[in-house]
Parts: structure tokens; sequence; C-alpha cells
């Protein structure tokens, strides 16, 4: 995500049992691509693109914003 400069961790469940094996147990489903969420102590999965996109486009606004304001 570095054209909105966001870091994002990628996690290849293909090749690493314990990632799908998260991804499954606190997600529900073994689908990619998925993005997880922890915030105020809670953890929540976006599993469609346009939710993630959309997720972090707003994330890197408020980031922009609040780096502003500095």
């Amino acid at each position: 995500m570095k054209h909105i400069d966001i870091e994002v961790e990628e996690r290849d469940i293909a090749r690493n049992p314990a990632y799908r094996e998260e991804l499954i147990k606190g997600g529900g489903r073994a689908q990619v691509p998925c993005l997880r969420i922890e915030s105020n102590r809670e953890v929540r999965w976006l599993y469609e693109s346009q939710d993630i996109v959309h997720y972090l486009q707003r994330h890197a606004a408020q980031s922009a914003e609040h780096n502003q304001t500095l």
C-alpha cells in the first residue's frame, strides 16, 4: 500500500498453514484477500476487495489529516 503510505503485513496462507488456520479461526473462512483490522482491542475481518480498498483509503485520509494538525 505504498501509494497511500500505509504499511500492511502480507501473509500467504497457501505457503504457511499457521496463517491459514489463523484466518479460518478468526475470520471464519480461508478466503483472500482479507484485511484483519485491530481497533480498540477488537478484531474484525474484511473480505470484499472494495470494502478493503475503501477502508484503507479512509484510514489513509484520516492519518493524513491527523499528521497535518500536528
